[in-house]
């Protein structure tokens, strides 16, 4: 990885200055599977035969290339020898460039002097351009581009390459309108900027807003903006893939299926295997992702209102409250596997129980029925388009104190220091299609929520600084989470609701081991709480110590199976993109200035 960066700062007048910059990056990343094996050798040596004591070992593969050596999966412990495992290993690797150049020139300050009426603040502006050039290669060794031949992937690994460029430009202003007057201060400001992008071609986008002080201490804010996002090169240029998702439950599998026999059959089922065909392996099947080159931007309206609270006679201490509202049209999305098999074989979604276009979304294994297998099964096709909705909203509180002991005790240099920073999730709604349920997801997890949004999330920290020591201690707080409920008897589908099911465990085998559904203890993860400690030192004015101690009480990740989230985000039997799965950690550093 590197970066390289120029650029020019300099004064037009004594108000007005310009900004040129220049800069080019690379990032290079090499994924190698060391000892990971080769599926196509394996095949090769299990097939094998008798060689009447010809060969060592009795056993001779009816291929010879390559030096194969007979492999028998069946045979008693230690009987794998290490010539078995050399031959069937494989290493592979897959290496992946991005680069980006950027070449921006703007130019700000006052606007020769001039004021509002009721302010002696000048108004302040900024007028620009952008040119951004981004390239992404992913290129892979010849056995990583095989479906299934570097065992325990799951997925191929394609050769792409992608690259886009946009041209831009852009304004902002800052008008004080009041200073001092019959209020403390009043300001607007307003920003456009108009993009042009080599894939999915103009927008213009703009924000207004402004903020309000009736007294010196507390202070109004809002803000609202018209807001695009273009697709990356992943979401524009990725070839089709098979990948693994998590299901636990087949509608079309078991001994007395859900679903009925003419949607399964139209959707890949052989005929004779209904009634016969077989629960997920390891609670996954296939689906099938790809790019698509005809996606056009994302479109936001946000808005945010919030008050920031500095009272003046409680000095050092301030509290920020400011509420967010998020909507984005022309989601670039694909409807989860849920929406897919729901949409097909769901009575309440299919009331006709008749093939339809979700139907067509489905492709099962051809000579088995099930949702496995290789390159010829494509499971679930989840086709991304910009057919898709999301809004959200929430509140984020901060808080911030800090305490002179001299003040409290009439002595001493040392100062105690509070924080406490919040947000709560009062929705989160997402519709891939609008086919699609229109999915409530806050304080949920599922294969269709993805990862767990807790509704309260906050973070407390409290420290203790004198000269040179500084310690902290860091409280951050997850609430609770719930599995997706099933959605209501009747719920239209535009109306947020959760979207389920999610089905509860109805079948165990001898050992009490689920045979479809999820567990009763998957359902829910309790709220956690992780503490960490901070200490630093400065040895003196240009070197500094710091002891850091993660997850001080070393909590444990929540156990939730495999099958209850994305595999994105259900990794290991539990969540680690929100759980900490390290457990206790300690980092040592030191800072040197020059």
């Amino acid at each position: 990885m590197f970066q390289v960066q120029t650029g020019l700062r300099g004064n037009i007048t004594d108000s007005i200055k310009f900004d040129v910059s220049a800069q080019y990056g690379e990032t290079t990343q090499n994924q190698q599977r060391i000892n990971w094996g080769s599926s196509s050798k394996v095949q090769q040596a299990l097939l094998a035969y008798d060689s009447n004591g010809a060969a060592p070992g009795g056993l001779i593969c009816s291929n010879t290339a390559n030096g194969c050596v007979p492999l028998n999966l069946f045979g008693p412990e230690g009987s794998i020898t290490a010539d078995q495992i050399a031959f069937i290993d494989l290493d592979s690797q897959i290496s992946r460039l991005l680069q980006q150049g950027v070449v921006t020139a703007s130019i700000s300050g006052d606007l020769f002097g001039l004021t509002s009426p009721l302010a002696s603040s000048p108004i302040a502006f900024s007028i620009g351009a952008e040119y951004r050039k981004l390239k992404a290669t992913v290129n892979p060794d010849a056995p990583s581009r095989i479906q299934g031949e570097v065992l325990g992937t799951g997925a191929r690994t394609p050769p792409d390459i992608g690259q886009y460029d946009v041209k831009e430009i852009f304004g902002e202003i800052i008008i004080p309108l009041i200073e001092d007057s019959f209020i403390h201060k009043a300001t607007i400001e307003a920003g456009l900027r108009h993009s042009d992008y080599s894939t999915t071609g103009t927008s213009t986008t703009w924000k207004a807003g402004g903020t309000i002080e009736p007294i010196d201490g507390i202070k109004f804010r809002g803000m609202y903006q018209v807001a695009v996002r273009s697709p990356n090169t992943k979401e524009l240029f990725l070839s089709p893939v098979q990948e693994l998702s998590n299901l636990t439950t087949d509608p079309c599998a078991g001994a007395a299926p859900t679903a009925p026999r003419n949607l399964c059959e139209a959707t890949g089922a052989p005929a004779g295997t209904y009634g016969g065909i077989s629960q997920p392996s390891s609670g996954q099947i296939n689906t099938t992702t790809s790019g698509n080159a005809n996606l056009d931007v994302e479109r936001a309206k946000t808005y945010t209102l919030g008050l920031v609270f500095q009272p003046t006679f409680v000095p050092r201490f301030s509290v920020t409250l400011d509420y967010f509202n998020i909507k984005i049209d022309d989601l670039i999305s694909a409807p989860s596997q849920n929406d897919v098999l729901n949409g097909c074989y769901s009575t309440a979604l299919n009331p006709a129980q008749t093939p339809n276009e979700f139907c067509a979304r489905i492709s099962r294994n051809p000579l088995t029925g099930s949702l496995n297998g290789a390159g010829e099964t494509l499971g679930v096709i989840l086709a991304s388009s910009n057919f898709g909705k999301l809004a959200t909203a929430g509140v984020d509180l901060g808080m911030n104190y800090t305490l002179p002991l001299d003040e409290v005790f009439g002595s001493g240099n040392g100062k105690l220091r509070f924080g406490f920073n919040a947000t709560w999730l009062d929705y989160y709604r997402i519709q891939a299609t609008p086919k699609s349920v229109n999915r409530e997801c806050a304080g949920y997890y599922s294969t269709s929520c993805t990862n767990p949004r807790p509704e309260w999330k906050w973070n407390s920290r409290i420290g203790y600084s004198d000269g040179p020591i500084d310690v902290s201690l860091m409280w951050n707080h997850v609430s609770s989470v719930q599995l997706e409920r099933v959605r209501p008897a009747g719920t239209p589908l535009n109306t947020p609701a959760p979207g389920g099911p999610n089905p509860f465990c109805t079948t165990r085998n001898a050992a009490g081991i689920c045979q479809n559904g999820i567990l009763p203890a998957f359902r829910q993860i309790d709220a956690y709480d992780y503490f960490d400690l901070s200490v630093r030192f400065d040895v003196n004015d240009d070197f500094e110590l710091g002891f850091l101690v993660e997850n001080l009480f070393d909590k444990k990740p929540p156990l939730v199976g495999a099958g209850v989230a994305g595999t994105a985000f259900n990794n290991g039997n539990t969540m680690p993109t929100t759980y900490d799965v390290i457990g206790r950690a300690y980092t040592v550093s030191a800072k040197l200035a020059f």
